[in-house]
């Protein structure tokens, strides 16, 4: 078993580590900025990519949007469906993994929100998004901004994370030693989305659509590109 998915499983910390984040504010504004980013409507159907434990997913479809679920851990697959059971809400989760997967079903909106990509190659994850959206739909790209981490990292230099940089790529080497995300500019997601049958339609830099112009020093890079 991988760290990853041990990270992930029965045994893991995903939900420790991150339950500060968890918070019913939180739920909110995230919801508040799926659905408005990517202008969801209760008409379309809609996927989560990396649903973990179904947090997004149950709230959504709490407030009527016809939504789905996928995450590569069966243990929060199970959480997920737990919660939509608890919450009287039936909902199709999927386990599969978004280096390889395959669904029966094409979504007009998919996203991938405050995701963990590790162990995830953008550039070979994106085709097979592609083939479960739409012609004219929409897909949410969600990550921390590269500028950001390295402004930190600059002014903090006995922080343990680097970057590792090589000609093509920009990799945040992780405390234990282990390599962690592999970090994008705009132009290259640009000419990513584009070689994949995307045009980037919206671009935001922060936790909320309202003033969230991307910048040098925003929280996040996120980006709504339509299927063309």
């Amino acid at each position: 078993m991988s760290t990853i998915q041990k990270y992930y499983g029965k045994g893991g910390t995903y939900l420790k580590d991150h339950k500060d984040y968890f918070s019913d504010q939180n739920l909110k504004r995230d919801s508040e900025f799926i659905i408005q980013s990517l202008k969801l409507t209760k008409q379309e159907k809609c996927l989560e990519l990396q649903c973990a434990h179904g947090r997004l997913t149950v709230e959504l479809k709490t407030r009527g949007y016809d939504i789905d679920g996928l995450d590569f851990s069966t243990h929060m697959i199970d959480l997920a469906k737990k919660l939509a059971e608890n919450n009287k809400l039936k909902i199709n989760f999927f386990i599969e993994d978004l280096n390889n997967f395959k669904l029966p079903t094409k979504y007009s909106k998919v996203f991938l929100f405050f995701p963990d990509w590790t162990d995830l190659n953008f550039e070979k994850v994106l085709p097979n998004i592609s083939k479960i959206i739409k012609r004219g739909g929409l897909f949410l790209y969600d990550h921390d901004n590269l500028f950001r981490i390295w402004n930190y990292l600059e002014k903090n230099p006995k922080e343990k994370n680097k970057f590792i940089f090589n000609p093509i790529a920009m990799t945040l080497k992780e405390k234990e030693g282990e390599m962690g995300d592999r970090y994008y500019t705009y132009p290259e997601l640009e000419n990513i989305f584009r070689q994949n049958g995307f045009k980037i339609v919206a671009t935001y830099g922060n936790w909320t659509v309202e003033n969230s112009e991307y910048n040098y020093n925003s929280p996040r890079l996120r980006i709504v590109a339509k299927k063309i």
